[in-house]
């Protein structure tokens, strides 16, 4: 299945003409640029520490599995 979304992509960027009339591009909104640092950082974060989302998935499931008895 990603195989099949990925080939569209690849599909539109490399195998279609591109759209005429288009004007020029310009850098993004500097809120989407610092909620997007953001979150890069939290990513990398949790990424080297990973004992806060662990413990909130194993407290869930924990109760999950209490109100399924």
């Amino acid at each position: 299945m990603a195989v099949v979304y990925v080939w569209r992509i690849v599909e539109a960027l490399y195998f279609q003409a591109p759209v005429e009339g288009e004007g020029p591009t310009s850098e993004a909104p500097i809120q989407m640029l610092l909620v997007t640092g953001f979150v890069a950082l939290l990513n990398i974060y949790f990424g080297l520490f990973p004992q806060v989302p662990l413990e909130l998935a194993n407290s869930a499931a924990a109760l999950l599995l209490e109100g399924s008895k």
